[in-house]
C-alpha cells in the first residue's frame, strides 16, 4: 500500500471512531418516522416513502442504526440496509425487519445493474473514497435506477482551507464543495434530475447563527456559515 494510501486509511479509521461515539448517543440521532417523513417530503418532494418507481429493490448505503430506510413504507418494496458497522444490538432494540449487509460503499457486494433505487444521506462525506463509492452506485444501478443523495458540503470559499478543516473536523475524512459530488456523479456516468442546496439549519442564515450562540451550541453556529446541505436526485441512464 502506498504511503498516501496508508495516511488516508489512518485517517478514516480516527473519523469511524469518531462516528461510533456519535451513535453511541440515541439523542444525536434522527430515528423518528415523523422526522423522516418531513425530510423527505421537505428536500425531495416524497412522501412517506423512498418510492421513485412503482416497485423494486431499494438499498441505503451508510444506513447506520437509525437511517430513513427502517423507517418508511416499504411493503410493496424489498428494502436492504448496508453499513461498514455491525450495529446489531440497535437492530435489534428497535424491532428492524429488513436484512442488513455489513460492507462497504467502495465495494458494494451486489451485481450490477440490479438496484432500483440507492439511498445515500450523510455518507459520501465519512468514506475512504468518496469518488469509488460513487462509481459502485452506478455500477449496481439499474438503467433508469434512481440515486438519492443528501450530502452536507463545505462553501466554496473554504476550498483552500481543507487542510485546516481536516485536522479541526475528526468525523469528517473529506471536506466536499456541492461542485465536487457533481463531478463525481458526471464522471460515473449518472444523470443529474435535480439539485437543491440548503442552509445547514432551516432559516435565515444570521438568525440561526445568532440562536445557536445563545443556546451555547458554538459548533452548530459554525457550521450555518461554513457549510450547507445540498441534495440530489440523479438517474441512470
Amino acid at each position: 500500500m502506498r504511503k498516501e494510501e496508508v495516511k488516508r486509511l489512518k485517517r478514516w479509521k480516527i473519523a469511524q471512531e469518531a462516528e461510533r461515539k456519535v451513535w453511541s448517543d440515541p439523542k444525536r440521532a434522527l430515528k423518528d418516522p415523523k422526522g423522516w417523513m418531513t425530510f423527505l417530503k421537505s428536500n425531495f418532494g416524497l412522501d412517506n416513502s423512498l418510492r421513485l418507481i412503482e416497485k423494486g429493490v431499494t438499498v441505503e448505503i451508510g444506513c447506520g442504526p437509525h437511517g430513513v430506510i427502517h423507517f418508511v413504507d416499504y411493503s410493496e418494496e424489498f428494502m436492504v440496509g448496508l453499513d461498514s458497522e455491525p450495529y446489531l444490538n440497535a437492530w435489534k432494540n428497535f424491532h428492524i425487519r429488513i436484512p442488513h449487509i455489513v460492507a462497504v460503499g467502495e465495494f458494494l457486494p451486489l451485481h450490477g445493474d440490479t438496484i432500483d433505487v440507492i439511498v445515500c444521506f450523510n455518507v459520501l462525506d465519512h468514506v475512504f473514497d468518496p469518488e469509488k463509492v460513487v462509481d459502485e452506485i452506478s455500477r449496481v444501478l439499474k438503467r433508469n435506477g434512481k440515486l438519492l443523495l443528501w450530502v452536507v458540503t463545505i462553501r466554496d470559499f473554504l476550498r483552500k482551507l481543507k487542510v485546516v478543516l481536516d485536522k479541526i473536523d475528526r468525523p469528517h475524512p473529506h471536506h466536499l464543495t456541492s461542485q465536487d459530488i457533481l463531478n463525481f456523479l458526471q464522471n460515473s456516468g449518472l444523470e443529474i434530475s435535480t439539485v437543491s442546496k440548503k442552509n445547514f439549519q432551516k432559516g435565515n442564515r444570521f438568525f440561526s447563527f445568532t440562536r445557536s450562540i445563545f443556546s451555547g451550541r458554538f459548533k452548530v453556529a459554525a457550521a450555518n456559515f461554513l457549510v450547507c446541505n445540498t441534495y440530489i436526485i440523479a438517474e441512470k441512464r
